[in-house]
């Protein structure tokens, strides 16, 4: 961004302003790739948890089964 400023200060050519603002883009569009696989899979502190709660949860409900007789 500091680039395009500058260079729309200075009265660049349009190619230079267009150069930078490619420039830009593409480092904008780096970014918004990464936070958006981050949001997608969540955080690494929530999967664990996520996975912790699922595997508790099956471990009860097997415990649950077990003790009722149901698969005896």
């Amino acid at each position: 961004m500091a680039k395009m400023k500058e260079a729309n200060h200075s009265a660049a050519e349009s190619t230079q302003i267009v150069d930078h603002a490619n420039d830009f883009l593409a480092a904008v569009q780096a970014v918004l790739k990464k936070e958006w696989k981050r949001v997608k899979y969540g955080e690494p502190l929530y999967r664990v948890i996520s996975l912790s709660v699922f595997v508790s949860v099956l471990f009860f409900i097997i415990i649950a089964v077990r003790q009722n007789g149901i698969f005896k």
